[in-house]
């Protein structure tokens, strides 16, 4: 599987059912963020989707990212 990182240009298939070309500007839990320069447009894609396409990324610290102090 190919290693997704930020700032990297891909083509997938949104939650929506779009196809849309974009480069990353987010990588959380279950989704990715895309956007587009261009036509200023951001999008997400489903961890689902994107490992049909065989890639794949770091997920956050699921405990830190959850405890907001106190």
């Amino acid at each position: 599987m190919k290693q997704l990182c930020i700032g990297q240009v891909i083509t997938a298939t949104t939650v929506h059912g779009k196809v849309f070309t974009g480069t990353v500007t987010g990588l959380n839990e279950r989704t990715v963020v895309l956007s587009n320069e261009d036509s200023l447009e951001r999008v997400v894609v489903s961890e689902k989707e994107l490992q049909k396409q065989g890639l794949t990324w770091k997920k956050p610290n699921r405990k830190r990212s959850l405890s907001v102090g106190g």
